[in-house]
């Protein structure tokens, strides 16, 4: 190690090593109900930053939080069948030493995640009531279940790095809220990318150049960052959802940090899923081979090409997954909870929230669930394979058993970020997309989505859903005029007496 340090100083080469941390979604619902899930991985960190303080959400040293891109973590490695303890502490006091020590409400003390390093634990299974409130999930590392991953730890310790594994220490926090069984206040749900962040992904470069863009580079929507603090005023939960892949998750935390917006959860795409789903069907395909070849050779290949195409492409679309988000969401929920959604009109949001109310108010058939997601066809692609289709279909009948059959929306509002499509085009893509007629949602009570074009234009329609009150309204018309000084005549005339 000694000669390895100065070999290193003679050439001024920091010394790196690995962390490794837990990465929480955040959580929120009834005692009963919500289900811990979270995953362990590996980042590269350089040996000074150890000695540091570390957000214990953004699981960044201090000094480098504003400096940090996503392209540093693609490199993130996933740890297999890693052993935890998993603590739930108060979440009164943020000082770091204190939550580093505080004495647990309840624990789980010794629980192993899959091959892929996620777990997940019914929150009853830990204690079986906890009173609402705010409080933390910890993690300890006990260790690892999984020889391989033995071995990989051996041969990076035999390099002479210090990888940090240390037992003593927790490796992360999450966020638990818990809301009464009888809440029956909004719970706010909104995308990332060109909903609140004014993210460049049209082409590549814009992809390239999101990948490299530091935290303190990141810009908001024009007043979006405002309104977002200023729904946290009222304390409705506020959860994001994004398709951007889970090595996204510490720049995002960082950005939230950044804007001083209190999160409640973040949930983004793993995107060890699609492979790991190939592989699977490949495994069942050799396994079953007779069943396969007792359906026909022509049978066969039309099933699997169309679920391989599928499964490639939920790695960029983003329909399966939100909606399974938003259903695994639900299922934590209180019944009456009032949801409110946000997105924007570059992909599928539109069609996502608008399938989520048919799929839970019983607008579509039990027993036709699984081939009606199957044959969705949204702006000329398969949107949906079978295998996502069966489960969504489980997540409903969950929500079913849970809350029977109940539309949990109530308003869903879409950010024009595109020119098209505008709102009439969002309605005729709903009508091909699934067979119904802007009346025939209607009268199945569907709240269809309703486009806005900027901050003021959202915050009048949160008023009018009285998420907002007037005050802070003629605040946000304010602050929107100061932004942007050619909407002050209009804004003038649109707050309200």
């Amino acid at each position: 190690m000694e000669k390895e340090k100065e070999l290193n100083n003679e050439f001024n080469l920091p010394i790196v090593g690995k962390k490794r941390i837990a990465l929480y979604n955040g959580f929120v619902g009834q005692s009963d109900r919500v289900e811990i899930k979270g995953q362990i991985v590996d980042i590269p960190v350089l040996e000074n930053y150890l000695n540091e303080n570390w957000d214990i959400f953004c699981m960044l040293p201090q000094s480098i939080i504003n400096r940090f891109r996503a392209v540093q973590d693609i490199n993130m490695g996933i740890v297999r069948n890693p052993r935890i303890q998993i603590d739930i502490i108060p979440y009164e006091d943020k000082n770091i030493d204190k939550l580093l020590n505080e004495k647990p409400i309840a624990s789980i003390p010794n629980f192993t995640a899959n091959t892929f390093g996620i777990f997940e634990i019914p929150l009853k299974r830990i204690i079986p009531k906890l009173e609402s409130g705010k409080y933390l999930i910890r993690t300890h590392l006990k260790g690892t279940d999984s020889i391989r991953q033995n071995f990989l730890d051996l041969a990076f310790l035999t390099t002479g790095m210090n990888p940090l594994f240390s037992q003593d220490l927790p490796i992360g926090f999450g966020r638990l809220r818990i809301l009464p069984n009888n809440y029956e206040n909004f719970v706010i749900i909104s995308d990332i990318d060109k909903t609140f962040l004014n993210t460049k992904f049209e082409d590549r470069q814009g992809l390239l150049e999101t990948l490299l863009e530091r935290i303190e580079n990141k810009q908001p929507i024009p007043g979006m960052d405002e309104l977002y603090r200023k729904i946290k005023h009222y304390e409705y939960p506020l959860i994001f959802i994004s398709a951007s892949p889970s090595f996204f998750h510490r720049v995002l935390e960082g950005v939230f940090k950044r804007f001083q917006i209190p999160i409640d959860g973040l949930y983004l795409k793993k995107v060890t899923n699609p492979v790991s789903n190939i592989s699977t069907k490949i495994i069942n395909v050799i396994t079953n081979i007779n069943e396969y070849l007792n359906q026909g050779i022509n049978e066969m290949l039309n099933r699997s090409v169309k679920f391989l195409n599928a499964t490639m492409q939920t790695m960029v679309d983003q329909t399966a997954y939100k909606l399974k988000v938003l259903l695994f969401l639900r299922k934590m929920q209180p019944t009456f909870a009032k949801e409110i959604f946000i997105g924007d009109n570059t992909e599928s949001d539109f069609l996502i929230i608008t399938l989520y109310q048919l799929l839970l108010n019983g607008a579509i058939e039990e027993d036709q669930i699984v081939s009606f997601l199957y044959n969705i066809r949204f702006k000329g692609k398969d949107a949906i394979n079978r295998d996502l289709a069966y489960q969504i279909y489980q997540l409903v009948k969950e929500n079913y058993q849970i809350h029977g059959k109940i539309n949990p929306i109530y308003g869903a509002f879409i950010h024009r970020a595109y020119l098209l499509p505008d709102q009439n085009g969002i309605y005729e893509l709903l009508e091909e997309t699934l067979g119904k007629s802007v009346d025939e949602m209607k009268n199945l009570k569907i709240r269809l989505p309703v486009v806005y074009e900027n901050m003021w234009e959202l915050a009048l329609n949160l008023y009018q859903k009285n998420v907002l009150n007037k005050n802070d309204l003629i605040e946000l018309g304010k602050y929107y005029s100061k932004i942007n000084p050619e909407y002050k005549e209009k804004i003038e005339k649109e707050i309200p007496k």
